[in-house]
């Protein structure tokens, strides 16, 4: 890295917190473009600086998020237009596109919500709009698919995951409780919200009894559907209440799930912060992914919805043709 070069993109960087800290999307926007065409050049470059950079430029060109509720305002076409550019340069860069497919996953679920007024392209559009580190927007995205069903579990629990994300626990609490109480069978997304809101708040306040609940609703989660992301919000709930990791039950679920606990990215949780609420209260565990799509690199242009849900959604490809699921599958 040439020293100039270095020095450039770290004050730019500065400058760049600066604006996120204000929520000053224009001028975001606009330093992290330029610490993008800046890094095009650099070798040697820091993955975690590149991700940094990128999130906060996608975070930035949502600004205030009118064009997600209503499809003739004007930045919908502009948002849409900076996506594919800002994905033409990431694709430009073999090795940059391998570090940002998640967002680039991301975005073409956000995508897909502009397309489609389905419940389902919603339900995956908040859960993105999150992980790119706007979970103001995805309470918003989750506030206005509530007003047309009040009691739709994904969507509470999103919207919980979004409280917790801005370190508003109580609000979190309310609404995964709301949502157990609607959530099908075999589902346990509910629980796993609770673990985590609980456990946030132990860490916050130190109450013992929050400690307590987080582990009860961890092990909840794993008996309602015994997965990995319940097991990883179990880990973390043991762990946070000072449960050594050679503990039996943490060995057990590590061997069961080799991966369970991987910290979440640093730079996941460093974009959230300072966004609309105050007191924000984020570590390092507490953005672990809820849901799991497949990826891929086609164009959304020209594709039906049939073709759009075989992509992203392969699973839930059934509800297309029953009326009666998109509102219940994530």
């Amino acid at each position: 890295m040439l020293v100039n070069n270095a020095y450039n993109i770290a004050e730019l960087l500065k400058r760049s917190d600066e604006a996120n800290k204000r929520q000053d999307w224009v001028k975001g926007e606009q330093l992290n473009q330029e610490i993008l065409l800046q890094m095009r050049g650099v070798k040697n470059l820091q993955p975690q600086e590149l991700i940094l950079v990128a999130k906060r430029y996608l975070m930035s060109i949502f600004g205030p998020g009118l064009f997600l509720f209503d499809i003739k305002h004007p930045d919908r076409e502009i948002f849409i237009n900076k996506v594919e550019r800002f994905r033409a340069f990431v694709h430009s860069n073999k090795s940059w596109h391998s570090l940002l497919e998640g967002a680039d996953r991301d975005l073409h679920e956000v995508q897909l919500f502009l397309r489609m007024s389905r419940a389902d392209a919603r339900n995956k559009a908040a859960n993105a709009i999150r992980r790119l580190g706007r979970p103001d927007l995805t309470i918003k995205v989750c506030d206005f698919l509530l007003s047309d069903s009040k009691f739709n579990y994904y969507v509470l629990t999103t919207r919980s995951w979004a409280f917790g994300d801005l370190g508003q626990l109580d609000k979190a609490l309310v609404d995964a409780e709301l949502a157990l109480k609607y959530q099908p069978k075999g589902k346990n997304y509910p629980q796993i919200a609770l673990s985590r809101a609980y456990r946030q708040r132990f860490k916050r306040d130190g109450d013992l009894d929050d400690s307590k609940s987080s582990i009860r609703w961890g092990r909840e989660a794993l008996s309602a559907n015994r997965n990995f992301y319940a097991a990883n919000q179990l880990v973390a709930a043991l762990l946070a209440a000072g449960v050594d990791r050679g503990d039996p039950e943490i060995q057990q679920l590590e061997k069961e799930f080799p991966n369970v606990f991987t910290p979440a990215d640093k730079v996941a949780i460093d974009s959230a912060t300072d966004v609309i609420y105050e007191d924000v209260v984020i570590t390092e565990e507490d953005l672990e992914e809820l849901t799991v799509a497949e990826e891929t690199e086609e164009e959304l242009e020209g594709d039906s919805p049939e073709d759009f849900y075989e992509d992203y959604f392969p699973d839930h490809l059934e509800s297309l043709k029953n009326p009666r699921l998109p509102h219940l599958e994530p």
